[in-house]
């Protein structure tokens, strides 16, 4: 059972996350706008829609949300459960609770606030680009435009989106659960605040190395990269049902992982 209370208790938090995501997206609106422009008029090719320009800031060459979607989601829920787990609010909440319900209901709670961020912040900057540019189906002769499913966005836009949507929620529920399991392991509230991020900064740079490294061969590694699967994958020839398949892995794998660890720190008495 949820307990929207989370939302309450830090709302401050979330209005805050949402302010600073929509404000890079519009930035990186504004940024498309003004390259285009430069090559709509060098190129004879139709202007971008604004579906177009709401996929191409979730990450690819002109888009960079993919890197500050990780930041944004730690700024909001990085530091939750590490406070409640280095105050007395723990011990209370273990008294009226079992261990097992009390670490499953707070990931569930971390989670659910993280999907109620990200999905505020990317239905906020669809509507910015359907106010800021024409509402029209994608045209399929801009080549240089390689959405993956390019037919599917053509012809429902729409709904196109609310499945990129879709996917960076399930993204955002399996960073919380990887943040929960940071925060069970380390004590230290600056490790847990930066450890989540520099990780999946820094493994992505490594996996989206590897073409460089093995040439043709690596760019399977490269395609799993956790930035790339944020977003990027727009513009990468990807499976479509791989970004949504890799998250919800990563969400169950980090989801027992925190239950696992944090049950058998508080068996060894050693929660704080």
């Amino acid at each position: 059972m949820l307990n929207l209370d989370i939302l309450k208790l830090n709302k401050r938090k979330l209005l805050i996350g949402i302010f600073i995501l929509v404000v890079c997206g519009y930035l990186n609106m504004i940024s498309i706008q003004s390259q285009q422009g430069l090559y709509v008029n060098s190129v004879n090719v139709p202007k971008m829609t604004c579906f177009e320009y709401f996929l191409n800031i979730q990450g690819d060459a002109v888009g960079f949300l993919h890197i500050v979607y990780f930041l944004a989601i730690t700024l909001v829920i990085g530091d939750i459960f590490i406070k409640e787990k280095k105050s007395s609010m723990l011990y209370f909440s273990l008294v009226r609770s079992d261990v097992n319900r009390y670490i499953k209901q707070k990931i569930i709670d971390i989670g659910f606030m993280g999907i109620v961020f990200m999905f505020l912040s990317q239905v906020m900057l669809l509507i910015i680009s359907m106010i800021l540019y024409p509402i029209a189906s994608p045209s399929l002769s801009q080549e240089y435009v390689l959405y993956i499913g390019k037919e599917f966005f053509s012809n429902h836009p729409f709904l196109y989106c609310f499945i990129v949507i879709f996917n960076s929620c399930i993204m955002t529920f399996a960073y919380c659960c990887f943040t929960v399991f940071i925060s069970v392991i380390f004590n230290n509230i600056y490790v847990v605040l930066t450890l989540p991020y520099l990780f999946n900064i820094g493994i992505s740079i490594f996996m989206t190395g590897f073409p460089l490294y093995i040439g043709n061969a690596g760019k399977v590694i490269y395609s799993l990269a956790p930035t790339i699967l944020a977003g990027a994958y727009i513009s990468n020839s990807v499976n479509f049902i791989l970004p949504i398949l890799y998250w919800t892995v990563l969400s169950i794998v980090f989801y027992f992982l925190s239950i696992v660890s944090f049950k058998s720190k508080f068996e060894n008495e050693n929660v704080i």
